[in-house]
Order: structure tokens, then sequence, then C-alpha cells
């Protein structure tokens, strides 16, 4: 399959204080990435990130979904990663060690400060 180039993120002003070398590794296996923004009848962004077969997840679809308010945009739902066992496991043990902000926490955890703005 053919693979996206990670670097896009990495070099993304935004993003790159919020990818790790793990998160790197793991989007190496995304093969499309798809914004889709509706204003009418009512405001929506969905950001689709398209996998192949890879050893960290089952998944070959993730979606995060934002509604677009007067405030700004709000996460309404995510796509719940099927991790592998061997990465959920270190999933968990990175999370308990690092509470830093990493692509995959932000994709999971609808509270992470500046969301939004990822977003945007």
């Amino acid at each position: 399959c053919k693979l996206f180039d990670p670097k896009k993120f990495v070099n993304h002003p935004v993003l790159s204080a919020m990818i790790r070398v793990q998160d790197e590794n793991i989007l190496g296996h995304m093969i499309n990435l798809n914004v889709n923004e509706v204003r009418h009848p009512w405001g929506c962004c969905t950001i689709s990130l398209y996998f192949c077969s890879n050893p960290y997840f089952c998944n070959h679809v993730i979606v995060k979904e934002y509604l677009i308010t007067l405030t700004g945009y709000r996460v309404s739902r995510a796509t719940p990663i099927q991790w592998s066992q061997h990465c959920e496991r270190e999933a968990s043990s990175h999370r308990h060690q690092d509470s830093g902000p990493n692509f995959f926490n932000w994709y999971s955890d609808h509270s992470v400060a500046g969301s939004g703005r990822i977003a945007k």
C-alpha cells in the first residue's frame, strides 16, 4: 500500500509539538488523510485517517468529529482505536509515565487543551 508521509505531520507548526517517535512510527502506516467540513445545515468537521494493515492496531480508518459552534470547534466523537494487545500495554504504560501531549492521546482524549485549535 502507498504510505502517507508522516513528515507532513511532524513538520506542521501546530502538530509538531505533539508528534512523538512512537506516533511517527504508527503514522508511517497511514495511507490517506481526509478532512471534511460541512457548514450547512449544521456545522461539522470530520478528520479521517486511513491506515494499511499494521502491527499497532486493527482499525483501517479512524475518525475524529468536531461540531462547529459559535465558540469554535468542539469534539463530538472519535472512533475507538482497537490497539493490538502488545501496543495497548505499551500505550497504557506510556500514558502513566508521560503526561505530555502526543498525537494519539489527542485523538482519544477529548479534553486535551488546544484540541479545537488543532482541528481548525
